[in-house]
């Protein structure tokens, strides 16, 4: 701690050996943004045809896509258009993704945020309803492991959930087991995981908010019953005259899997136009 003088301030300021560096990287970074001066840039893309096969490919140098001049960007879809694109590489990578954990109270709040709108004052009331109600299991729980015994229960909850219709047809395709990794009673603190229990409620009776609470608990416990996410990722490098290179990235999801239950969100979706004006951010 020191104590600084001058004519225009005067006052104890804090050092030390973390915090002044750090201070010091963040006022350079808010220098930067404050100066940063917003760059137009455009993109080449094209649809390219391979016997039967359309694909939506952009150009690239290897390291971006973007073209600064618009000039470059109109002469170079000018120059390609209509000339023959061979593919020079193509490769494809297999992942798969396992089924989110049960929610603990944080992930909770955070999932009905982002996919309901949700603030989490809502979410903790609708949340405290249900459990008042019977409905869910603690909630103010940090763990999203059970031990068996909650596991015991789980048959008995599906089959409740599968008489109503919003989960008749996830339930009907849903495993007889969850995946093993759910059920570590060592992982397990004061409270297991927010799980549905077996007073399973008429959702119309429910407030909206309760409602779209109880969805995402119960949406967790019926994809948790079901196998990963297999997805297939393919990269094609398509090349113009041996010069002028184009790049297309796509997927393609290959069994009924958890995201059945839980749909992923906004997809980004590739235009097809030759080159697009944008704003760099």
């Amino acid at each position: 701690m020191i104590q600084h003088h001058s004519t225009d301030h005067q006052g104890v300021f804090s050092v030390g050996r973390v915090q002044t560096p750090l201070l010091s990287l963040l006022c350079h970074l808010e220098s930067e943004i404050k100066s940063f001066e917003k760059q137009p840039y455009w993109e080449c893309r094209a649809t390219f045809q391979y016997g039967n096969e359309h694909i939506e490919v952009k150009w690239t140098n290897g390291e971006t896509h973007r073209i600064y001049e618009q000039h470059k960007a109109e002469n170079l879809a000018t120059y390609v258009q209509g000339r023959t694109a061979v593919i020079e590489d193509r490769s494809t990578t297999h992942k798969a993704y396992q089924p989110p954990m049960f929610f603990h109270l944080s992930s909770l709040l955070a999932a009905a945020n982002e996919r309901l709108g949700m603030q989490t004052k809502q979410t903790e009331a609708a949340l405290q309803s249900l459990y008042e109600a019977g409905y869910v299991s603690y909630p103010r729980t940090d763990s999203r492991h059970v031990k068996p015994a909650e596991a015991d229960t789980f048959p008995e909850v599906l089959a409740l959930l599968q008489n109503l219709p919003d989960y008749a047809p996830l339930v009907k395709k849903a495993t007889d087991t969850p995946e093993k990794r759910y059920v570590d009673p060592n992982k397990v603190t004061d409270h297991y995981a927010l799980i549905p229990t077996e007073q399973v409620p008429d959702l119309e009776h429910l407030k909206k908010d309760e409602a779209n609470v109880y969805d995402l608990i119960a949406r967790s416990l019926i994809a948790a019953h079901y196998p990963a996410q297999e997805v297939e990722y393919e990269k094609v490098i398509s090349v113009i005259d041996g010069r002028f290179r184009f790049l297309t990235e796509g997927k393609r999801e290959h069994v009924a899997d958890w995201r059945y239950v839980i749909p992923a969100k906004n997809e980004r979706m590739w235009s097809s136009h030759f080159y697009q004006k944008k704003t760099e951010q």
